[in-house]
């Protein structure tokens, strides 16, 4: 993905952060996952970064298995520290694939294209911080799972056709096929 394509697609999904979807439902204190996320950090020099891989792994984690419509401050809160701490990692490097982000920002309205893309996104950085030589294919495959997470908690709130897809070829443990048919690698 060119350089400016990827900020203009970073910056679309801070962007539609700041929305929230109108169909919330309600859901007990109990049945939500929790996670601290840092504040106050400071990400300037190369040595900032490595001592918040753990706190990003947990954030992603969090992220994908909380639903969308609970703590929603702090699912925004946790999405910027993600941002902030990956458009700086010297070792974490992320694709976003255009054959996903287009067909959520087409089908969904704002609030849940940018969740659907946070949830991409967080899977992919999940697994490029335990892998940093992951294949492009595979983090593609991560970044599907995690939103396939996501979306099988919250699909209610925020339906798609393109994710329902996506859900059928990953019930059948076929992501990899979709990710080889649908997804062009980067040119190298």
């Amino acid at each position: 993905m060119h350089p400016s394509t990827r900020i203009f697609c970073l910056l679309m999904v801070a962007v539609l952060g700041t929305l929230a979807p109108e169909q919330l439902h309600a859901q007990s204190a109990a049945e939500i996952p929790s996670v601290r996320v840092p504040r106050n950090y400071r990400l300037v020099a190369i040595e900032d970064y490595a001592p918040y891989k753990d706190s990003v792994q947990q954030v992603c984690t969090w992220l994908m298995a909380s639903p969308l419509d609970v703590q929603r401050y702090k699912r925004q809160q946790a999405f910027e520290f993600m941002m902030d701490w990956i458009n700086g990692a010297p070792y974490t490097h992320i694709e976003l694939a255009a054959e996903v982000l287009v067909p959520i920002a087409e089908e969904a309205d704002a609030a849940c294209a940018n969740e659907w893309t946070m949830l991409y996104i967080a899977g992919m950085v999940d697994a490029r911080i335990a892998d940093a030589d992951l294949p492009f294919a595979k983090a593609q495959e991560a970044g599907l799972k995690a939103l396939m997470q996501g979306y099988g908690h919250s699909a209610e709130i925020c339906p798609s056709a393109f994710l329902k897809q996506l859900q059928k070829a990953h019930r059948k443990d076929k992501l990899d096929t979709w990710v080889a048919k649908h997804i062009t690698p980067p040119a190298k």
